[in-house]
């Protein structure tokens, strides 16, 4: 530690403080315990490291990162050989030894610690209806309506919450209502958003997108629009699933005195990357069993059929994706995504109703505009 702090000390000197600066100045939720602060520092500075090392491990799989997994048939263009897939293996070793020893513990001890408060005021709470969908099958598809999921037997299963009292006053995920998720369910709406929607329709289905920009129209204010599920705003992303899948870690810091809201949302995404940390070496020798037997093909050429319709459905790291397309001709006649960013951050709809975003914001305390800590704080939770 005192390495570290001589360090930035010698950066502070030179003038040299990126990426420590520029800041938001510290308020009276900011650590200010200099050790700790050091610690913390210290620990951000070896998650620098182990980020550009996971970047590594995906270029093993993928070929070359940044790469666009989701536009390439099968999602991977290298063919890993044994020995690549064991050098996979030892940095994953490396990545589950920080998760496990230094970032998952540093979130519950300043969340059970100097955030707690924060917590309990349900800082950053939305509406509290949650959206997740199915993540990670550990089972190949049962039947055809497991093939928009891309399995079976998902690690993280699918569902819905609706709010059952006011804002932030969520005291007990443990006894939450978790309804399946109906698909038919979703729509958007373009009110606000710089789109027009053929006359006299407010909200359509993804199967029936339409995406016309209109960068005149009066009142827009982003180019996002603005998804529902059964006509409500729906919060996607880490704490969704913590909530529908009931993380245990969750429910405990729940009955501690945590609330929904920010704080909620950094816990469960240290829990989920330590659940996925935990099975992630299973997978990587499954791997290298099923490399011992053949190569690995990452591509499996599909025929594109002459006419049809699909969709495809998944929880990424930022909350609810979902992809829809028809098909005519042989090509593709309308393709339609609803991304997480959409879920979170669209504008109001048809009816007036904030989305998460905005509904996150109400009342955070903004003491200075030069200096909106509170707000940055809320934002960068969800993301």
């Amino acid at each position: 530690l005192l390495g570290i702090k001589s360090k930035i000390v010698g950066l502070v000197t030179a003038g040299d403080t990126s990426p420590f600066t520029p800041r938001y100045t510290p308020d009276e939720f900011s650590v200010t315990d200099p050790e700790t602060v050091t610690t913390l520092v210290s620990h951000y500075l070896r998650a620098v490291e182990l980020k550009a090392k996971s970047q590594k491990m995906l270029s093993y799989l993928t070929g070359i990162q940044p790469h666009p997994n989701a536009m390439i048939v099968g999602g991977c263009t290298a063919t890993p050989s044994v020995e690549t897939l064991m050098d996979l293996r030892k940095l994953w070793v490396e990545q589950a030894e920080f998760v496990n020893n230094v970032y998952l513990p540093d979130v519950l001890a300043v969340g059970y610690g100097p955030l707690l408060p924060l917590a309990a005021s349900g800082f950053g709470a939305t509406d509290g209806n949650y959206l997740a969908f199915p993540m990670l099958p550990q089972g190949s598809p049962g039947s055809a309506s497991d093939i928009s999921f891309g399995g079976s037997n998902p690690m993280f299963q699918g569902g819905v919450v609706m709010a059952g009292g006011p804002r932030g006053s969520l005291d007990d995920i443990s006894g939450v209502n978790i309804q399946p998720v109906d698909y038919s369910q979703i729509t958007e709406s373009v009110t606000n958003s710089w789109y027009d929607y053929p006359s006299g329709v407010t909200k359509l289905h993804p199967s029936e997108g339409v995406t016309e920009y209109n960068l005149n129209k009066s009142g827009a204010y982003s180019f996002l629009k603005a998804p529902r599920y059964d006509s409500q705003p729906m919060e996607v992303g880490p704490l969704a699933r913590g909530i529908v899948n009931k993380f245990p870690a969750l429910v405990d810091f729940f009955k501690a005195g945590g609330r929904e809201g920010v704080v909620a949302r950094h816990l469960s995404r240290a829990v989920i990357s330590q659940m996925i940390i935990e099975e992630g070496l299973g997978w990587i020798d499954r791997l290298i069993e099923m490399r011992l037997a053949g190569p690995l093909v990452g591509m499996n050429e599909k025929p594109v059929p002459k006419t049809g319709r699909g969709m495809g459905v998944w929880d990424a790291p930022r909350g609810a994706l979902g992809h829809w397309v028809e098909v005519d001709n042989h090509r593709i006649k309308n393709y339609q995504m609803v991304v997480p960013s959409t879920w979170n951050a669209g504008p109001r709809d048809e009816n007036g109703v904030k989305g998460p975003y905005e509904q996150a914001l109400i009342g955070a305390p903004v003491p200075d505009v030069d200096n909106p800590i509170n707000v940055v704080r809320i934002i960068r939770s969800f993301d």
